[in-house]
């Protein structure tokens, strides 16, 4: 049997919700799921690992919190889609002041970030430090 992207993710955001993340983190999650489905990756089966092996205290305490030199959990191990989101919105921060100082245009800039995102995403691997990920960042914005 197979299921529409669109049934993926509504079914992730349901167990996201009924496994008690927050609106937000599950509408993320549903939305990460199927990206990687949609890409042959096991997004289901790594969100239903995630859901199983954590509680609701646990959960928290894995959520990221911004330090001068890397983002740390309570728990010691960070939840992938708390952390995701928490990146994402960074990201989106940083690009979208350094796009509109280039562009002077926002509508431009909001594409230029759109683009920069998909293509920092197809170059994680090449990020040797995470502590450099704002410049790294602002280098694929500006190019």
């Amino acid at each position: 049997m197979s299921h529409s992207l669109g049934e993926i993710e509504t079914l992730a955001i349901r167990a996201a919700r009924g496994a008690g993340m927050a609106w937000g983190l599950a509408e993320d999650a549903g939305r990460a799921v199927a990206w990687l489905c949609a890409h042959a990756l096991p997004g289901a089966e790594r969100l239903a690992a995630l859901l199983l092996g954590q509680s609701d205290r646990d959960r928290t305490a894995a959520f990221p919190e911004p330090c001068a030199d890397a983002w740390q959990a309570r728990s010691g191990a960070l939840c992938p889609i708390a952390t995701g989101a928490a990146l994402s919105d960074r990201a989106a921060e940083i690009s979208k002041k350094t796009a509109l100082r280039l562009l002077r245009n926002r509508a431009e800039a909001e594409d230029a970030v759109q683009e920069a995102f998909l293509l920092a995403f197809r170059r994680l691997q090449q990020l040797d430090e995470p502590a450099a990920f704002r410049g790294w960042l602002v280098r694929i914005v500006v190019s």
